[in-house]
């Protein structure tokens, strides 16, 4: 337990133990393979934000996707050490957390307070 705390990528070491005589390195396999696990997910958030970039901008989605594509190739550029990486990984975690689950309560009591303060108000 303690070594999984000092591992970077705990998932990929555990694939250097797997050993086949006629592939020297299997990580060179099992990445582009993750890679299909990763893919479908990043495509449905970019889908998602190109829909919201539509519907708020009304800009054509094709060039939405182009302005996030270029924005996010920006961003994975940005990064180059992996201390910044996880630094990045953990704002974004905890901007989520606060957006997911915080937001949606603090809105609900507003819209409560908001309709109680109208019917109130007749």
């Amino acid at each position: 337990p303690k070594q999984l705390d000092v591992t970077i990528w705990a998932s990929l070491s555990m694939f250097t133990i797997v050993k086949f005589p006629f592939i020297e390195r299997f990580e060179y396999v099992v990445i582009p393979l993750w890679l299909l696990v990763i893919l479908p997910n990043l495509l449905m958030f970019m889908w998602a934000m190109t829909r919201g970039g539509k519907a708020l901008f009304h800009i054509k989605q094709k060039y939405m996707l182009f302005v996030f594509s270029f924005l996010s190739f920006i961003v994975a550029i940005l990064f180059q050490q992996r201390a910044t990486i996880n630094e990045f990984i953990d704002r974004v975690g905890w901007y989520g957390f606060w957006l997911s689950f915080v937001y949606p309560f603090l809105l609900y009591v507003f819209v409560r307070i908001k309709t109680w303060a109208k019917g109130s108000a007749k």
